[in-house]
């Protein structure tokens, strides 16, 4: 499956890199306080597959308190997503700088990477394509975690080049901060 290709923007894709290596500093330093302590939580819904089409759904709910800053993986294929609840900055390759406000749904290309920062507490879910519904419910946690699961694997990635794409430059780019204020 190809879909819907990104529309590389190396400069948003060089802050989304410095902002993530300016996070896991502060993360190191004690600076900042991690999600992993309960505050950013995921519910994960499957269908039965599907007989006709031989595949189920996947749906990934994330909920995230005002102020939450997260930087999402990078995702292998197109998928569609929903904001449920609240008010978002985001900062995205594809759209550059925009408030997502709830209600509200898209078509996420593949490539795709985001950083979110909550402006509400905010409640957002991703839908994909699950091949074996039963088998990949195994080991997912509704709780942040560092390792991905095998099927969160499939889904999600942070190797650029993988998806054929250009990485991010290791040089700090100017502006990250300020995308924030």
């Amino acid at each position: 499956m190809t879909g819907r290709i990104l529309k590389e923007n190396l400069n948003i894709r060089n802050k989304i890199y410095n902002l993530e290596k300016i996070m896991e500093e502060s993360l190191e330093t004690g600076e900042l306080a991690s999600g992993r302590e309960g505050q950013i939580t995921y519910k994960h819904l499957f269908t039965e597959k599907h007989e006709k089409h031989n595949v189920g759904l996947y749906a990934r709910e994330m909920t995230a308190p005002k102020g939450a800053l997260i930087i999402g993986f990078l995702h292998k294929e197109e998928h569609i997503t929903f904001i449920n609840k609240g008010r978002m900055k985001v900062l995205s390759e594809s759209n550059g700088s925009e408030i997502l406000e709830a209600p509200m749904s898209f078509v996420s290309p593949r490539g795709a990477r985001r950083v979110i920062f909550c402006l509400e507490d905010c409640v957002m879910t991703c839908v994909y394509l699950s091949a074996d519904p039963d088998a990949d419910k195994e080991g997912l946690s509704d709780e942040l975690e560092e390792d991905l699961t095998p099927f969160e694997e499939s889904l999600l990635t942070d190797d650029y080049k993988q998806l054929g794409l250009s990485p991010p430059s290791e040089q700090r780019s100017q502006g990250v901060l300020e995308w924030l204020a």
